[in-house]
């Protein structure tokens, strides 16, 4: 009679204590190699073609939307002051301010996040137009161009 014979618990236990170090070994391999697989497969998405295009289109989009922001903030404050001058009530003035105001928050979003886009460096800033601002100011007055 084998060894594994007499001893068949033995042998069960061997067999799961091989299968929990092989399964621990890959999972320490995969730890140990990740920061190379990592780096290598991030620039491999960054460089894509489809990752490269979508950047490239997403800052003139951000841009032209901050410009139509800048319009709307201008016909809002044309209204404003047109509604002063006809001396309507404070109610709609009121409301005609609250409206300036909230385009205008929403202006420093676009802007801030088109800012944020536009410096990082190592990923969506790769792909930034040269005729496009590095950086938007959060002034709603100067005006933006996107050619």
């Amino acid at each position: 009679m084998t060894w594994y014979e007499r001893h068949p618990v033995a042998v069960v236990f061997g067999a799961i204590a091989g299968v929990v170090l092989l399964i621990f070994g890959i999972w320490a391999a995969t730890v140990a190699l990740a920061p190379l697989f990592g780096a290598g497969n991030a620039h491999i998405k960054t460089n894509s073609a489809d990752y490269r295009i979508a950047a490239y289109d997403k800052f003139h989009d951000d841009c032209n939307a901050i410009v139509a922001q800048q319009n709307n903030i201008n016909n809002l404050e044309d209204t404003l002051d047109s509604d002063k001058a006809a001396g309507v009530d404070s109610t709609q003035l009121t409301v005609d301010s609250h409206n300036v105001l909230a385009a205008k928050n929403t202006y420093n979003s676009m802007v801030g996040q088109y800012n944020s886009d536009a410096s990082k460096s190592a990923t969506k800033a790769q792909f930034l137009s040269s005729s496009l601002p590095f950086h938007i100011t959060y002034n709603p007055k100067e005006t933006v161009t996107c050619e």
